[in-house]
């Protein structure tokens, strides 16, 4: 219920494996693998899941070299904290007393060797609301609507959902609005949700956590 997810966009820059988002930011990746393992140390029952993937803009990433540098840091970094393919088939908490606390999801192109340090994203373990298609805060909302209602948001072992809040395009000017559509829906709702959002607003993070840390009386 409190899992924090981190979605971390790669690029090259200077031969360094860089978060970016369009434009390269100053923090690298194994920066933040270095942070994320002290606060790990820091609270050992925490839960991180990792969503890896190169940036839109940054395709010349895609190489079988800089893919097997990201999983090397992932290993160096995390080691036996890292979750199995297996694992996320099993209950959090029995994953936590084995100290296995980071789910790491990679997509990379299929010509890319895995050596076994996370876990490929497929279809059938990952399934998000966000299409690029969306153009309005209508949109989104038609989209989520009906995963709850033809029941995509009950739990399922092994894949993790997430419903994304966010338009292509303009995520500034359209966060507000979109938001405030989201909080309606969530208070007509009671939902356990994963999501990720532009531009959070502190309303709605505190929805979904007073959501998220109560009891569901429906099937849903």
């Amino acid at each position: 219920r409190g899992i924090r997810l981190l979605d971390l966009r790669l690029g090259m820059h200077h031969q360094e494996i860089h978060i970016c988002h369009t434009v390269v930011c100053s923090t690298m990746l194994r920066g933040v693998l270095v942070e994320l393992r002290r606060f790990l140390h820091e609270h050992p029952e925490e839960v991180v899941v990792l969503l890896i993937k190169r940036d839109w803009e940054h395709r010349y990433f895609d190489t079988n070299e800089n893919w097997l540098k990201t999983q090397e840091m992932l290993k160096e970094e995390l080691g036996e904290m890292l979750m199995l393919e297996e694992d996320m088939k099993q209950p959090i908490r029995s994953l936590v007393k084995q100290g296995r606390i980071v789910l790491a999801m990679l997509e990379m192109p299929q010509f890319v060797t895995h050596i076994g340090f996370g876990v490929l994203i497929t279809n059938g373990n990952l399934l998000s609301s966000w299409r690029a298609s969306d153009q309005t805060a209508r949109d989104q909302l038609e989209r989520i609507e009906t995963w709850y209602h033809n029941g995509l948001l009950k739990p399922q072992a092994g894949c993790l959902k997430v419903l994304e809040i966010a338009l292509p395009g303009h995520p500034w000017s359209s966060a507000p609005i979109i938001q405030e559509k989201f909080r309606k829906f969530l208070g007509e709702n009671c939902i356990h949700v994963a999501t990720k959002m532009d531009y959070p607003q502190t309303e709605t993070l505190q929805e979904i956590v007073r959501l998220n840390w109560s009891s569901v009386t429906h099937d849903r």
